[in-house]
Protein backbone atom coordinates (compact mmCIF):
# COMPACT_ATOMS: atom_id res chain seq x y z
CA UNK A 1 0.00 0.00 0.00
CA UNK A 2 2.86 2.38 -0.71
CA UNK A 3 0.64 4.61 -2.86
CA UNK A 4 -1.69 5.07 0.10
CA UNK A 5 1.18 5.85 2.46
CA UNK A 6 2.62 8.35 -0.03
CA UNK A 7 -0.76 10.07 -0.33
CA UNK A 8 -1.07 10.32 3.47
CA UNK A 9 2.45 11.74 3.67
CA UNK A 10 1.55 14.41 1.07
CA UNK A 11 -1.49 15.41 3.13
CA UNK A 12 0.60 15.50 6.30
CA UNK A 13 3.27 17.67 4.66
CA UNK A 14 0.66 20.14 3.41
CA UNK A 15 -1.01 20.36 6.82
CA UNK A 16 2.36 20.96 8.49
CA UNK A 17 2.49 24.31 6.67
CA UNK A 18 -0.54 25.58 8.63
CA UNK A 19 0.81 27.60 11.55
CA UNK A 20 -0.21 26.77 15.13
CA UNK A 21 -1.68 23.38 14.13
CA UNK A 22 -0.38 20.01 15.32
CA UNK A 23 -0.66 17.22 12.73
CA UNK A 24 -0.94 13.47 13.28
CA UNK A 25 -2.03 10.31 11.46
CA UNK A 26 -2.38 8.45 14.77
CA UNK A 27 -6.07 8.25 15.70
CA UNK A 28 -5.15 6.79 19.08
CA UNK A 29 -2.77 9.57 20.03
CA UNK A 30 -3.43 12.01 22.84
CA UNK A 31 -4.57 14.95 20.71
CA UNK A 32 -3.43 18.34 21.96
CA UNK A 33 -5.59 20.95 20.18
CA UNK A 34 -5.53 22.74 17.90
CA UNK A 35 -4.79 19.70 15.77
CA UNK A 36 -5.37 18.10 12.40
CA UNK A 37 -5.88 14.35 12.51
CA UNK A 38 -5.66 12.44 9.23
CA UNK A 39 -8.05 9.48 9.33
CA UNK A 40 -7.63 6.22 7.41
CA UNK A 41 -8.78 6.60 3.80
CA UNK A 42 -11.60 4.87 2.00
CA UNK A 43 -9.94 3.15 -0.96
CA UNK A 44 -11.46 2.56 -4.39
CA UNK A 45 -10.40 0.47 -7.36
CA UNK A 46 -11.58 1.54 -10.81
CA UNK A 47 -12.18 -1.27 -13.23
CA UNK A 48 -12.19 -5.03 -13.09
CA UNK A 49 -9.64 -7.06 -11.11
CA UNK A 50 -9.09 -10.57 -12.52
CA UNK A 51 -9.26 -13.33 -9.92
CA UNK A 52 -5.96 -13.75 -8.12
CA UNK A 53 -4.51 -10.39 -9.11
CA UNK A 54 -3.60 -7.76 -6.54
CA UNK A 55 -3.90 -4.22 -7.82
CA UNK A 56 -3.19 -0.94 -6.13
CA UNK A 57 -6.19 1.29 -5.37
CA UNK A 58 -6.76 4.08 -7.86
CA UNK A 59 -8.31 6.66 -5.53
CA UNK A 60 -8.64 7.46 -1.85
CA UNK A 61 -11.08 9.53 0.17
CA UNK A 62 -9.60 10.84 3.41
CA UNK A 63 -11.18 12.68 6.31
CA UNK A 64 -9.02 15.28 8.01
CA UNK A 65 -10.37 16.23 11.43
CA UNK A 66 -9.55 19.79 12.49
CA UNK A 67 -10.10 19.86 16.26
CA UNK A 68 -9.87 22.69 18.79
CA UNK A 69 -10.30 23.04 22.55
CA UNK A 70 -13.89 22.98 23.78
CA UNK A 71 -14.47 26.46 25.22
CA UNK A 72 -16.23 29.74 24.47
CA UNK A 73 -13.96 30.42 21.44
CA UNK A 74 -14.26 27.01 19.78
CA UNK A 75 -16.31 28.14 16.79
CA UNK A 76 -14.16 31.19 16.12
CA UNK A 77 -11.01 29.05 16.15
CA UNK A 78 -12.59 26.46 13.85
CA UNK A 79 -13.71 29.17 11.44
CA UNK A 80 -10.14 30.49 11.46
CA UNK A 81 -8.46 27.12 10.87
CA UNK A 82 -10.79 25.50 8.32
CA UNK A 83 -10.07 27.93 5.43
CA UNK A 84 -6.33 27.74 6.16
CA UNK A 85 -6.43 23.94 6.20
CA UNK A 86 -8.48 23.84 2.99
CA UNK A 87 -6.00 26.19 1.31
CA UNK A 88 -3.07 23.99 2.36
CA UNK A 89 -4.83 20.85 1.13
CA UNK A 90 -5.54 22.53 -2.22
CA UNK A 91 -1.77 22.56 -2.80
CA UNK A 92 -1.60 18.74 -2.71
CA UNK A 93 -1.23 17.34 -6.22
CA UNK A 94 -4.22 15.25 -7.39
CA UNK A 95 -6.28 16.16 -4.29
CA UNK A 96 -9.60 17.99 -4.04
CA UNK A 97 -11.32 19.16 -0.86
CA UNK A 98 -15.02 18.41 -1.25
CA UNK A 99 -16.70 19.23 2.07
CA UNK A 100 -16.28 20.31 5.69
CA UNK A 101 -18.83 18.98 8.17
CA UNK A 102 -19.03 20.10 11.82
CA UNK A 103 -18.71 17.42 14.46
CA UNK A 104 -17.02 16.26 17.64
CA UNK A 105 -13.73 14.34 17.82
CA UNK A 106 -13.46 11.94 20.80
CA UNK A 107 -10.28 12.22 22.88
CA UNK A 108 -10.22 10.11 26.03
CA UNK A 109 -13.28 11.03 28.09
CA UNK A 110 -13.89 14.30 26.24
CA UNK A 111 -15.09 15.42 22.83
CA UNK A 112 -13.37 18.21 20.92
CA UNK A 113 -15.29 20.45 18.50
CA UNK A 114 -14.09 19.75 14.98
CA UNK A 115 -14.70 19.95 11.29
CA UNK A 116 -14.42 16.77 9.24
CA UNK A 117 -12.81 17.85 5.98
CA UNK A 118 -13.22 15.35 3.13
CA UNK A 119 -10.37 15.13 0.63
CA UNK A 120 -10.53 13.02 -2.53
CA UNK A 121 -7.22 11.94 -4.05
CA UNK A 122 -6.20 10.18 -7.23
CA UNK A 123 -3.55 7.51 -6.62
CA UNK A 124 -2.67 6.90 -10.26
Amino acid sequence: MSLVREAAERLEAALATVGDLRVTRDLGSNVDPPAAIIGPPRLDWDGYLPLGELAQPTSATCVVYVAVANDDRSLERLWEFVPRVAAALSEVQDAVTTSALPGMFPVGNADLPCYEITVEMSLT
